[in-house]
């Protein structure tokens, strides 16, 4: 078996419903090649209605995957705002429409983010964007492995 790859999910928070039916047929851990044939099937992104939405906030700062996420979903036709704490304040008093967040990772399962959103005051789910993600360890030629435990 090759290098994994798995499907990790970001879901997309909003006031206002958009119509989006996204399925994610992914498993924890995949290969290389079943990685790659998922993308050309998730390669197009849902369609979203940006026409109500101004402004998109998201786990940042540019080039995470919330961030990739949100200009697939959304391009150059919203303002993307990078955050690294307060999303949630900023949804909640309406400074965002709607909030970029990652559900589920390879590397962490469920993540901590969803116990945010079940406190806000409505929180709606308008977009599920599953996305294949490979991963890779970079290391200096004179590093050695070691076993932490």
């Amino acid at each position: 078996m090759g290098p994994l790859a798995s499907t990790d999910q970001c879901y997309i928070f909003g006031h206002e419903p958009v119509r989006v039916i996204f399925m994610n047929e992914g498993s924890d851990a995949l290969s290389i090649e079943r990685a790659e044939e998922m993308n050309q099937q998730f390669s197009q992104p849902p369609a979203v209605d940006t026409s109500a939405i101004k402004r998109v906030g998201y786990i940042g700062p540019e080039g995470t995957w919330t961030h990739q996420a949100s200009l697939d979903l959304f391009g150059d036709q919203v303002e993307l705002v990078p955050f690294n704490d307060g999303l949630f304040e900023a949804y909640e008093n309406g400074c965002v429409d709607v909030a970029c967040v990652p559900a589920t990772t390879s590397l962490v399962g469920t993540t901590l983010y969803l116990d945010q959103v079940l406190r806000l005051r409505s929180p709606r789910v308008i977009a599920e964007y599953p996305k294949v993600l490979s991963y890779s360890l970079m290391a200096s030629k004179d590093a050695s492995f070691s076993m932490s435990h």
